[in-house]
């Protein structure tokens, strides 16, 4: 995706209700601020869709190997599964960031 199209899908995000973040273009290293007005001055700032946050599930069985999804109630079927068959996996969740 090329610098028009990534703009232009930040505008259509926008358009369609996600949150925008915005911060000042000199020094990038600076925090994305929510912008619910955004002016669209691209030589000053950069814009991008807010990351989404969502939870993902892992199953940690002893000899290392590891299972994931972000459904729950598969995380938790599969624990119970393996717990039925004598295994003792960990289950764990941990939030991820998702970006448009």
């Amino acid at each position: 995706m090329n610098d028009t199209e990534k703009k232009i899908a930040v505008m259509q995000a926008h358009t369609r209700g996600k949150t925008i973040e915005c911060r000042k273009r000199a020094g990038s290293n600076q925090e994305w601020v929510l912008t619910s007005l955004p002016s669209w001055d691209w030589a000053t700032w950069e814009y991008r869709v807010k990351p989404e946050t969502r939870i993902v599930y892992r199953l940690q069985y002893s000899d290392g190997s590891t299972w994931e999804s972000a459904d729950r109630q598969a995380a938790i079927s599969r624990w119970c599964d393996a717990q039925a068959h004598g295994f003792h996996p960990t289950l764990q969740s941990f939030e991820v960031q998702n970006y448009e």
